[in-house]
């Protein structure tokens, strides 16, 4: 069993003092720095301020760890995060940061490396407004089937007659709401009804028009250049509403020549945006491939080559050596990316590692001998998982500060956007 002693931690449960009653710090708060100092010996010239917010529940985490090195993996200062979650310092080009969060007696640390002076970092839900739910009855003709599914800027809500309960709430929705009724035959669609600009008002009714539902239209992908190793390719075509109304449908291939077509249903003329998001598995390559671009109009065709649109694959199993205190992982293939990021699992910690363009052996920070604890230990067993991201959209600089959710931050960016992801994609 690991004893850990550390130094004023606390849980992010928004600044519970105890830690939620598990491991605590033992050392007292003059220990650590406010972070108002610079570090000693710092060429003023290209030092500069770093600074990471700590978020748990929307609520700032109080008097949490930070960990600066500088670019030689030196400690050069800890801090505790303030009473609006933020610790800063003062550091030079190359440095790194590590943020330590306990919950009860479990440990969430995140290590982010390569950081640069005016980096303003945020991990956790930042405060937000909580949704106020809202609803509105959609009233339409059933006789044409068994299976609908109202589309709104919230999501969806299905059913197999009249009426259906749209789901909204205060963060989606807008004045004006559009509204998409679409007839599923045999668990796909084949019609679509369109209400655009619809008033919205809470617990209020949406009555489409008789009439005969309209055919879906076919978004046609035409994929070259796949590497012969890919054994399956997952595709989602998605079409948004200037409203924020979007309907997706999906298709899979499994490919048996470097040319394969893919046929997905839309509604056609509904949408303004569109995004085409491929995920490619291969029988050498580590994890998935995820490759999406999105585009200001809904063409009803499009064409990627794969073998000019993929990252590096991973080869094999990513590894980390205790002797070393590193996580490594070998890629193959051309091209580069924007951000590395690894998973560590072990005892009853998790840590994640946002590494630098290029990077392929992250070697483990030093702790200071209290916090020593918290890292994988001879007894440990360690799962590692990895991958990288890329983005047309943004730098590395860009996609560092915003590690912890890229995914999500991405797929949220107004097109037109292309990024794609190799090896690890629940990040």
């Amino acid at each position: 069993m690991r004893l850990v002693v550390v130094a004023c931690l606390l849980a992010g449960c928004g600044g519970d003092d105890d830690g939620g009653g598990g491991r605590s710090d033992a050392s007292s708060a003059s220990d650590a720095s406010t972070g108002d100092a610079a570090a000693p010996g710092l060429d003023a010239s290209v030092a500069g301020t770093v600074t990471v917010t700590m978020y748990s529940s929307g609520l700032p985490i109080v008097g949490a760890t930070v960990l600066f090195h500088g670019p030689d993996g030196s400690l050069v200062d800890r801090v505790m995060t303030d009473a609006d979650g933020k610790a800063s310092k003062e550091v030079l080009p190359g440095s790194s940061l590590t943020t330590i969060r306990l919950e009860g007696d479990f440990g969430f640390l995140a290590t982010y490396y390569g950081v640069e002076p005016g980096d303003e970092i945020v991990t956790g839900t930042p405060p937000g407004v909580s949704p106020e739910p809202e609803t509105m009855d959609v009233t339409f003709d059933d006789s044409a089937g068994s299976d609908f599914v109202v589309h709104h800027s919230c999501g969806a809500n299905s059913g197999a007659a009249s009426p259906i309960t749209a789901t909204l709430n205060t963060l989606c929705d807008r004045a004006n709401e559009d509204f998409l009724l679409v007839l599923r035959t045999d668990g796909q669609p084949t019609g679509f009804k369109a209400m655009n600009d619809v008033p919205l008002v809470d617990e209020g009714a949406v009555v489409v028009p008789d009439g005969a539902f309209t055919a879906m239209s076919s978004f046609n992908a035409m994929l070259t250049g796949i590497p012969g190793d890919v054994t399956e390719i997952f595709a989602d075509y998605g079409v948004t509403s200037d409203d924020g109304t979007s309907f997706l449908s999906s298709a899979s291939v499994v490919p048996d020549a470097g040319t394969e077509g893919l046929v997905l249903p839309y509604p056609g003329g509904f949408g303004a945006t569109s995004t085409l998001t491929l995920f490619v598995v291969s029988s050498t390559g580590y994890g998935t491939q995820r490759r999406q671009s999105s585009a200001t109009s809904a063409p009803a065709s499009g064409g990627v080559n794969l073998t000019d649109s993929l990252l590096p694959w991973i080869e094999g199993e990513p590894a980390f050596t205790l002797a070393t205190g590193s996580v490594s992982f070998t890629t193959t293939g051309a091209g580069s990316w924007d951000l590395g990021q690894c998973f560590l699992q072990y005892a009853q910690d998790n840590w994640y590692l946002y590494a630098p363009p290029g990077t392929t052996t992250i070697a483990l920070p030093e702790f200071p001998d209290d916090l020593a604890g918290l890292a994988p230990e001879g007894g440990d067993s360690v799962s590692v998982a990895c991958g990288m991201i890329d983005s047309d959209a943004l730098d590395a600089d860009e996609m560092r500060v915003h590690a912890e959710n890229s995914t999500f931050y991405l797929r949220t960016l107004p097109p037109p956007h292309v990024f794609r992801e190799s090896g690890l994609t629940t990040f």
